[in-house]
């Protein structure tokens, strides 16, 4: 089909003018036969119109609907138009190529006079849609919820996001589009259609597992000055990004993140091997720093404790091939020692001292330690 539009178009034309109902009755009781008629009437018709890029306008659809419709007056389906008396039918097998070019001639001279508006509604002006199973022709993807893109390509692509904008990406695989490419300086927000998001903080840690499965994300032509969201996504490789800006991460799974020069924050995620970041902040998020591919420049003593201070929400990290598990408490803590057989040194809860000689004061002591140890917050209202 060229444009489904123009087809459909076509059909209403045809039930809104050649069925002649009167008191409920109609000139035919076949309405299957009728259906049929008015098929093989749009599918001429569509066939003389080459696919119209960005699919047929409103107002396109509008033209063929009323041209049809007014041609059908009077006239039924399964009569034959006589070609010296265009207007008068006999009766006779249909021709429904000669009708149907009555029918593109006149609307192809009415359609230069269309201001065409879009149809069946232009995409949000920094909002696109990307599924990979449509089945729409190229020419009529536009980005919007009716005509997705099929591809994250041509959705990064889109005209109007020069500085970035938010691309919505329904389940499926697309990692056969390699690694997509961050340049220049924008503004990028991917949020996947997946319905895996934890509730809350989990200990420890689940692992997600988004049905949006890509490549991998990688700065080309330069340095990019990119802020980046992403929302429910499988990244198979690595996220890397050679410039300035923010990535954060929601319900993720990342098989590397290498930002040297970059601010990230992970909620809800989870991260085979971080390779470099300029700081990092995680929440409810697992690391398993497996060194596959990256043994020289993962996760060591001297980078650890710095990026680790700002963990919170029960952030766990593990380490391949050594033992034992490194899990970061709901506050944060601050590194004071190195790793040593898969275990972080960590500062220890300050010493809190019960004082007050009354019962009072002693309250007001208790208090004031579970405050200092990030347990409580004090609204009361001492005396």
């Amino acid at each position: 089909m060229n444009n489904p539009a123009l087809y459909d178009a076509v059909i209403c034309g045809v039930g809104g003018s050649t069925q002649n109902l009167a008191d409920g009755q109609s000139q035919t009781v076949d309405y299957t036969n009728f259906a049929a008629q008015a098929d093989l009437l749009a599918t001429a018709v569509d066939a003389l119109i080459a696919p119209i890029v960005g699919g047929a306008t409103e107002g396109e659809a509008n033209l063929m609907g009323e041209i049809v419709s007014g041609l059908g007056m009077n006239r039924y389906l399964g009569q034959f138009l006589n070609q010296d008396s265009p207007f008068h039918t006999v009766p006779s097998q249909p021709d429904y190529a000669f009708m149907a070019r009555s029918i593109v001639n006149l609307f192809l001279e009415l359609d230069n006079l269309l201001a065409d508006v879009a149809f069946p509604g232009n995409p949000l002006s920094n909002v696109v849609f990307v599924d990979g199973g449509t089945d729409l022709p190229t020419t009529m993807q536009n980005g919007s919820i009716q005509s997705p893109f099929k591809t994250i390509t041509q959705a990064m692509g889109f005209a109007p996001f020069a500085f970035g904008g938010t691309i919505v990406i329904c389940p499926g695989y697309y990692d056969a589009e390699g690694n997509l490419p961050l340049t220049g300086s924008k503004n990028w927000r991917f949020i996947g259609i997946d319905s895996s998001i934890p509730s809350g903080f989990v200990y420890p840690p689940t692992t997600p597992n988004p049905s949006i499965v890509i490549a991998g994300f990688a700065t080309v032509g330069g340095v990019a000055q990119v802020n980046f969201s992403g929302t429910n996504l499988q990244i198979l490789g690595v996220f890397e990004c050679d410039g300035t800006g923010t990535i954060q991460f929601s319900n993720c799974k990342i098989g590397s993140i290498n930002t040297p020069d970059e601010d990230v924050y992970l909620t809800n995620s989870y991260i085979v091997t971080l390779i470099n970041a300029l700081s990092l902040k995680a929440e409810s998020t697992s690391f398993e720093n497996t060194g596959e591919g990256y043994s020289s420049t993962t996760i060591n003593s001297d980078t650890l404790g710095a990026w680790f201070n700002h963990c919170t929400g029960k952030t766990s990290v593990s380490f391949g091939g050594d033992p034992g598990v490194i899990h970061v408490d709901p506050w944060s803590y601050n590194v004071i020692g190195t790793i040593d057989n898969g275990s972080l040194e960590i500062e220890g809860f300050p010493i809190q001292s019960i004082i007050g000689t009354t019962e009072q004061q002693q309250l007001n002591s208790i208090v004031s330690a579970l405050v200092a140890l990030h347990l409580a917050v004090d609204n009361r209202t001492v005396p």
